[in-house]
């Protein structure tokens, strides 16, 4: 069969086109509603509300987002909340940033050594929760000394937490909760951002990588006017699982850059 181009939809979190049970992943099927959190107790509820679903507080924009030394930041029972809320218990990761092992008490040597060997592979920082490939935008303030010795470990420009998004759920209870507290908000599937938007101090993350899911649609039909195939793929999918998908399909996608599928 010869290959035809197509065009392709990202299914992020809840915005999906179109939106009939039948082209929602499974993971898009499992979401938090209004109605569940107006059935928490009240303290909770206004950590997981949606916008302007209860009186919002005022808010300071002049003032920069709450991070790890202020007072407001979430204590280990805030955390905890948020814990409860996720798909899974495990999807919340404080971050360790690789190179700790380099420094201080975690000191590793052999660890050392083969985390800085594999240093410029893009595979040892995207499959990473936090870790980016642009260490720049981070600060530098943790790399292997033989790449770039920071001098210890410290997490700079890295995000405080990740959430690994399982489900459309994980990403609303993550938003509405970095919202109702003044969190810092960014978003990393692979950290192939080298202007470093997916990294930030004090942040809260949204991991996107297990987002994996595609799917083909032969009558797609958009906003735009276009109608014909297209492929609906995740939010962790990279370009090479989109070329592998399409070419099992019968046609060809064009993205960014990726390996060569064989």
């Amino acid at each position: 069969m010869a290959l035809r181009l197509i065009s392709f939809v990202v299914g992020i979190a809840f915005f999906t086109a179109p939106t009939h049970s039948r082209t929602l992943f499974r993971y898009e099927q499992h979401q938090l509603s209004r109605e569940a959190v107006a059935s928490l107790p009240k303290d909770e509820a206004r950590l997981f509300a949606f916008d302007n679903q209860f009186e919002a507080a005022a808010v300071d924009l002049t003032q920069c987002k709450v991070d790890p030394t202020h007072g407001k930041w979430p204590s280990e029972s805030g955390w905890d909340k948020l814990v409860k809320r996720l798909s899974s218990p495990d999807n919340l990761i404080m971050t360790v940033p690789q190179a700790s092992v380099c420094y201080g008490d975690e000191k590793d040597d052999d660890q050392c050594q083969q985390l800085a060997q594999n240093w410029t592979n893009s595979y040892t920082h995207i499959d990473d929760p936090t870790e980016v490939l642009s260490p720049i935008y981070q600060g530098l303030t943790c790399l292997p000394p033989s790449i770039y010795d920071s001098g210890n470990c410290t997490l700079g420009g890295y995000p405080a937490y990740a959430v690994k998004a399982t489900t459309v759920l994980d990403i609303q209870s993550t938003m509405n909760f970095a919202r109702s507290l003044d969190l810092r908000l960014v978003v990393k599937n692979t950290g192939h951002d080298f202007a470093g938007h997916s990294s930030g101090y004090g942040a809260l993350s949204i991991w996107t990588h297990a987002l994996k899911d595609m799917m083909m649609l032969e009558n797609y039909v958009d906003e735009s006017g276009y109608r014909g195939p297209a492929i609906k793929a995740g939010a962790g999918v990279q370009a090479f699982e989109l070329y592998k998908f399409a070419d099992q399909h019968g046609y060809a996608a064009v993205a960014g850059e990726g390996q060569v599928s064989t």
